[in-house]
């Protein structure tokens, strides 16, 4: 289970460097290249965010 969430996290952190640009990602463009529900996702997100390793923007226009 633990290497499984571990590669999750590493698959989202290295999409995020990929496509980010002037924007941040949205979490529907994770989602849907994971092919997971947001409410899988949201958790992953927010303990990459604790531990520093993204930084997520609220708002219209934020992301990750």
């Amino acid at each position: 289970m633990a290497i499984s969430r571990f590669y999750e996290c590493l698959e989202v952190v290295l999409y995020i460097a990929i496509n980010s640009g002037a924007s941040p990602v949205i979490s529907k463009d994770i989602c849907e290249y994971l092919n997971v529900k947001t409410r899988h996702l949201e958790p992953l997100m927010q303990l990459l965010v604790k531990n520093g390793i993204l930084k997520g923007t609220k708002g219209p226009k934020g992301g990750y």
